[in-house]
């Protein structure tokens, strides 16, 4: 305190502004510091609208998750696997959207399949549409009949609501079956 004393106020103004400047720059760090993410999730495979078909498939997710601030969204930067598929999204990070929702287009794999994954923000949850190529060379995926992978779920129930807990924040009134 006496050392406080005989400051003059030019200095107690400058000393708080370098705490000030400490304590931000240390929040920052703190916050946006990224974590790693290395999780294996069992899930289903099914076919909307077709209540007798699962299948036990699992889902890896690989990467870092980056934690915006100041308004700067979200990113997830790392692969997620899907039995023997990769899907790379390192470079560039793919950011999360409105109501903390990562949507990832994946272009065609393999067979010729590409999709949609929605993925919550804590990377807990993922949805997977399958969009298969049809007559024409198009790809496409229909809510009625189209394929999805759900997890984490367990039976067929569970990667419905799985699904609809996460296409719903987008799309309110859709609802797989």
């Amino acid at each position: 305190m006496v050392i406080l004393k005989k400051l003059s106020l030019d200095m107690k103004v400058l000393l708080s502004i370098i705490v000030i400047l400490f304590i931000g720059s240390w929040t920052y760090m703190y916050l946006s510091k990224p974590y790693y993410v290395d999780t294996v999730y069992g899930g289903i495979r099914y076919q909307a609208s077709n209540m007798d078909f699962q299948e036990n498939i699992d889902i890896e997710i690989k990467g870092e998750y980056i934690q915006g601030l100041f308004g700067q969204p979200d990113k997830f930067s790392g692969k997620i696997l899907i039995r023997d598929k990769e899907l790379d999204y390192s470079d560039p990070p793919i950011p999360f959207q409105l109501n903390n929702m990562a949507v990832l287009p994946f272009g065609q794999i393999n067979n010729g399949i590409s999709g949609v994954i929605y993925i919550d923000e804590n990377l807990n949850k993922v949805t997977i549409e399958i969009a298969e190529l049809n007559e024409q060379g198009n790809s496409s995926f229909h809510y009625d009949n189209g394929w999805l992978i759900s997890a984490p779920s367990d039976t067929r129930e569970e990667a419905v609501r799985v699904s609809n807990e996460l296409i719903q924040k987008m799309y309110q009134d859709l609802v797989v079956r």
